[in-house]
C-alpha cells in the first residue's frame, strides 16, 4: 500500500475519500522512480496506471 496522509477535518466529512500523497511507493522506475500519475513525461503506462490503482485501493475505492 502506498503511504498517504488524511485531514482530521476531511476525515469527519460522510462520503468524502480524499489522501494527500507523496512521492513515495510508487510502481515507477528509473528516472521515474516514485509515485509518478503523469502521463506525459515519458514513464511507462502500466507504471502510471498501476500507481493510480494504487491509491485508489488506499483509498477504499473502485479501482474500475
Amino acid at each position: 500500500m502506498v503511504p498517504f496522509e488524511q485531514s482530521p477535518l476531511l476525515t469527519g466529512i460522510p462520503g468524502v475519500h480524499h489522501g494527500f500523497f507523496g512521492r513515495r511507493g510508487g510502481s515507477s522506475t528509473g528516472d521515474f522512480a516514485s509515485l509518478n500519475f503523469s502521463d506525459t513525461v515519458g514513464d511507462k503506462p502500466q507504471h502510471v496506471a498501476a500507481n493510480r490503482v494504487a491509491t485508489l485501493e488506499a483509498l477504499g475505492l473502485p479501482t474500475i
